[in-house]
């Protein structure tokens, strides 16, 4: 795998990613003959203070998404409710390497409570950050993911 290299921007680490259906159903799909949905594109913080990534709400609507679980988180602010669902997700690179650095094809993520600043649609946890490497450059204002 590559390694890519970003720039900090004034929202944080910021990457593109993609979400679709996990890989089971998207496997079912296509054996069954079914329509496929196109991944959503989203920008997505990378977040080290988070286990588990965080989805905003509209991504699950527009995939037809069904919960696979309630349960609760413990945040900053307390204990709050979170609706847990099954995704595909494949963190992006760019520049001369903009396909996936890293895809999960069946990933638990939560739903935002919340919605984030300047469009972005999730927050990246350790979940996904632990599966790559991650190198950050505060200097230079840059940060890399890779293998």
């Amino acid at each position: 795998m590559p390694h890519v290299t970003y720039s900090v921007t004034p929202d944080g680490l910021v990457v593109s990613a993609l979400v679709n259906l996990n890989g089971r159903e998207l496997a079912n799909r296509v054996a069954g003959n079914q329509p496929v949905p196109r991944p959503i594109l989203i920008r997505g913080l990378l977040d080290t203070g988070t286990d588990a990534t965080n989805v905003a709400p509209r991504v699950m609507q527009q995939l037809g998404l069904a919960h696979v679980a309630q349960t609760t988180s413990q945040t900053a602010g307390g204990v709050v409710p979170a609706t847990l669902f099954e995704v595909s997700l494949s963190v992006l690179g760019t520049g001369s390497h903009p396909g996936p650095l890293v895809t999960f094809d069946q990933l638990t993520i939560m739903e935002l409570t919340q919605p984030l600043p300047s469009n972005l649609e999730a927050l990246i946890g350790l979940d996904v950050m632990l599966a790559m490497l991650f190198l950050l450059d505060g200097p230079r204002g840059e940060f890399t993911i890779g293998d």
